[in-house]
């Protein structure tokens, strides 16, 4: 039986080939040449005039996306200096508003300061030749160089309290 085995897997097959050409014929409806290109070409002509198309618009959206970089700011705060001394020279002052009141000194004894109740440099309440300590809280007050002195051309009174 085994011998037999061979010729029958082997005559299965011709008969599997002959089946698949009978039913091509058959379902070919017998004609067994292949079509010309003329009658593809028909055929072409015909299933493209039977075919419509119809084209609808779409609406496309992008997207983008940015990144985004975060920097962090370190403030290193900066070393606060003291103001530089409040010094006035030669001049009538309204106290106040052109100079803060408070305590002044000078080192030129060739100055004259005085207290004034107004703007007006006759007007004074309180004066004196020299160096200070004085404390400026009148109305108005006045600084000037010694008028006895005339070599005399500075003086300039700094705040000291």
């Amino acid at each position: 039986m085994a011998r037999w085995g061979w010729a029958a897997l082997a005559g299965g097959i011709l008969v599997a080939a002959v089946a698949g050409v009978s039913v091509g014929l058959l379902l070919s409806g017998g004609d067994s040449r292949s079509p010309s290109k003329a009658e593809i070409a028909a055929a072409v002509r015909a299933a493209l005039a039977t075919t419509s198309t119809t084209v609808t618009p779409t609406t496309a959206t992008t997207t983008t996306t940015i990144p985004v970089t975060t920097t962090t700011a370190r403030v290193v705060p900066q070393p606060t200096l003291p103001p530089p001394p409040l010094s006035f020279g030669p001049g009538v002052y309204e106290v106040g508003v052109d100079m803060p009141a408070g305590m002044y000194r000078t080192t030129d004894e060739g100055c004259f300061w005085a207290k004034l109740r107004s703007s007006n440099t006759g007007d004074v309440s309180e004066f004196s030749y020299g160096a200070g300590p004085v404390t400026v809280d009148a109305p108005w007050f006045d600084i000037a160089v010694n008028p006895n002195n005339p070599n005399f051309t500075q003086c300039v009174f700094m705040k000291v309290g």
